[in-house]
């Protein structure tokens, strides 16, 4: 049967060619001023090829490590050793160069820096959720403080969901927050062992994610990234 859908695609800042790759990424961690480049390569490449060597030397002390072990399909277990080995360099960039496991991984990998995620278990807290549209959203532990951060500067639309759910009057973030309950999903950032000592690196790096420049309530810096963590403790 047919199906219809929509792609969104991320923005994306520009496009290099007519350049061979360990130039172009190391003229890129300079313009990023990245001093801690994780590599995430193809083993093959890395194996039979001098091309990841090029890339090593062209970024000298830049370079902090290289992972080359990531199967296809991008399993879990090989996101948590590349994110363990990513955090233990310090990376502030990663770089993949391979096919689309690899940049699977590397967005996994991203995602469990930014939530302090160390498990394959504790991934689950990630997974995406539908929405009463059936589009696909972030897990639900945050989103009744998201809700209730973001009040200030949405109050008008936030009534209009309690009352279309046939509840005027009462707190869309009380709402949610029942319903997540009634589900038997987690309600707060504890609930996916995710503590307040991780509240401060979490918010720093999500000021890099597409979401703080689309939040309703204007998101100046991890200060108010804080906020919303620990609403949702």
């Amino acid at each position: 049967m047919p199906q219809r859908g929509r792609v969104g695609f991320g923005k994306m800042e520009e496009v290099l060619f007519g350049v061979p790759a360990a130039e172009a990424v190391a003229e890129q961690a300079q313009r990023l001023d990245a001093h801690r480049v994780f590599l995430m390569v193809s083993g093959t490449l890395n194996r039979d090829t001098d091309e990841i060597e090029r890339v090593r030397q062209a970024l000298g002390n830049r370079c902090a490590a290289v992972f080359d072990r990531m199967p296809p399909h991008t399993p879990r277990s090989a996101v948590i050793a590349a994110a363990a080995q990513a955090r233990d360099a310090s990376a502030d960039l990663i770089v993949t160069i391979g096919g689309g496991s690899i940049t699977d991984g590397a967005k996994a990998v991203r995602l469990c820096l930014a939530n302090d995620i160390l498990t394959t278990e504790a991934l689950d807290a990630l997974r995406p959720v539908p929405g009463p549209d059936g589009a696909l959203g972030p897990p639900p532990c945050n989103a009744p403080a998201v809700l209730r951060w973001n009040k200030p500067a949405n109050a008008g639309r936030q009534a209009l969901v309690a009352a279309s759910i046939g509840h005027p009057g009462a707190e869309a973030a009380d709402l949610l927050d029942r319903f997540i309950a009634d589900l038997g999903m987690p309600r707060s950032l504890a609930a996916v062992n995710i503590g307040a000592d991780s509240f401060g690196r979490i918010a720093e790096q999500a000021m890099g994610t597409p979401w703080v420049p689309r939040n309703p309530r204007p998101i100046a810096g991890p200060a108010q990234v804080r906020e919303i963590l620990e609403l949702a403790a």
